[in-house]
This record gives C-alpha cells, sequence and structure tokens, in this order.
C-alpha cells in the first residue's frame, strides 16, 4: 500500500532480488488484520552492493570471502 502497486506487480521483481540474496523476506501473521504481511531487508550482500555499485560490491565480497575461506579452510 504504501508503494502504491498492487501486490500481484511487486511480486515479481522482489521474488528475482530474493532469488539472487540481495533481499530477504519473512512473513508475519500476527498483524492484527485479517492479511499476513511480508517485511523485505537487504542482505549483506545486498547493502554492499547498494552502497557501492555492483562491480565494487562484488569485488568486496570476493575479497571478503576469500578471506573467510583462508581462515577457516586451515
Amino acid at each position: 500500500m504504501a508503494l502504491g502497486e498492487a501486490d500481484n506487480a511487486l511480486h515479481y521483481p522482489l521474488r528475482m532480488l530474493k532469488d539472487i540474496a540481495l533481499i530477504r523476506n519473512r512473513r508475519d501473521p500476527n498483524t492484527g488484520t485479517k492479511e499476513m504481511y511480508s517485511y523485505y531487508e537487504l542482505t549483506d550482500m545486498g547493502r554492499t552492493v547498494l552502497t557501492k555499485g555492483i562491480r565494487e560490491g562484488v569485488k568486496i565480497l570476493a575479497r571478503e570471502e576469500s578471506a573467510l575461506e583462508e581462515k577457516y579452510s586451515k
């Protein structure tokens, strides 16, 4: 409602963002209404890509992944 769009108009774009791990969602049946609400938030990857851009964000994530692999593979 806040975006002024029908639920079905947002379903596909949100599903795509979720499928590529830029967002995650949770469903809340305890909203005090008859409808269940979905809440969406950025993942760490989504936040990095959004704030640094795709190219720089992917480089940062790759460095972090490499550092973790190096640390825990021993």
